[in-house]
């Protein structure tokens, strides 16, 4: 076997270079000539699966074999989701300084669980998150945490939600929604322990938003029932019609009956930092629990998403399990500043 092709993790540097340039080359190449491509190159898997379908290795293959076969037969198949005649979905526009930034991410390897062991990408994530809750309208002192997309951070929201409102205890608990809420947000609804008929699905309005009115009657249904209402998800631009329900009004009924207020935003979120969006967004600022995604009009590669909630330790309360063999990792002396983001959701 040549010395090039034995079995190695570590690479000196100049292979090492050698490597990412092909492989930035390859990623220019592909961005510069996207607007040629196809949108969509789909294959069904009876071609597929004879030409990916192997054994495990038993030796290995060099650098420029694998990079060519993976664009070729693994990344070739796929529907561009940022390319310019890309319609089927809310798209994934990413850019290619995003790129380069999970590059150095995945390079240099940091795991942002705690303060003592990433300092700076945990405050650099603590500035971003100011940022999208200024951008959202949340009151000062709001914050939250990033997680991989859209689907966590609803996970995230609804979970805080269930612990604050309800400490766990989801026997008879119902939370209401409009029948144009994301598949996503139901299947979370499904691993939180929830059973379809805890689930009240309100028929839309004829602008395909949650209607108000229908809000009430359920709710007083399920008060004269004995049931515990204890949530209301809205949405901020559902995937079906772009649709925002009416949050002003759901945010008053929330208040009025204490029940925990989120917005799934997950696209539509972020047109709040435009005039017209703010317009059509009014009452964003007010819910207790929002999900955005920053990998759709925020231009950042997939897969990112962001849970914000008005109070931050309601994500301690929530999600905080400190294990005892990291019992000297804490310092607590200024926990609102050196956030420990291990502490404030599932992953």
């Amino acid at each position: 076997m040549s010395e090039s092709l034995k079995p190695q993790l570590d690479f000196d540097k100049e292979t090492m270079r050698e490597m990412g340039y092909r492989t930035i080359d390859t990623i220019v190449d592909h961005l510069s000539n996207l607007h040629g491509k196809s949108a969509t190159e789909c294959k069904p898997w009876s071609d597929l699966d004879p030409s990916l379908r192997e054994p495990p290795p038993k030796s290995p293959t060099d650098y420029q074999t694998v990079l060519d076969f993976t664009v070729k037969e693994i990344l070739g198949p796929v529907m561009w989701c940022n390319h310019p005649r890309h319609y089927a979905w809310v798209p994934g526009p990413s850019n290619y300084v995003g790129a380069l930034a999970d590059t150095l991410s995945s390079g240099f390897n940091i795991a942002v669980d705690t303060w003592l062991e990433a300092a700076g990408p945990t405050q650099i994530e603590m500035t971003t998150i100011e940022w999208l809750r200024q951008w959202c309208g949340l009151p000062e002192g709001s914050s939250g945490i990033f997680v991989s997309g859209g689907s966590v951070a609803n996970l995230t929201a609804i979970a805080t939600a269930r612990h604050i409102k309800l400490n766990d205890e989801i026997t008879d608990a119902v939370i209401y929604c409009s029948d144009q809420l994301h598949s996503s947000v139901l299947r979370n609804l499904r691993i939180l322990g929830f059973r379809k008929d805890q689930i009240r699905k309100l028929p839309s309005d004829s602008g395909l938003r949650l209607s108000i009115p229908s809000l009430e009657d359920f709710y007083e249904a399920d008060v004269e029932a004995g049931k515990k209402p204890f949530c209301v998800i809205a949405t901020a631009g559902t995937t079906n019609a772009g649709a925002v329900d009416p949050l002003p009004g759901i945010n008053r009924f929330c208040r009025e009956h204490n029940l925990w207020f989120h917005i799934d935003g997950a696209y539509g979120a972020a047109a709040h930092l435009t005039e017209q969006g703010k317009n059509l967004l009014q009452g964003l600022g007010s819910a207790d629990s929002i999900a955005i995604d920053p990998h759709k009009w925020l231009f950042q590669p997939f897969e990112i998403g962001c849970c914000l909630v008005r109070e931050p330790n309601w994500l301690d309360i929530t999600f905080s399990e400190r294990p005892e063999y990291l019992q000297d990792t804490w310092d607590d002396s200024d926990n609102r500043r050196q956030v420990n983001f291990g502490e404030r959701g599932v992953q």
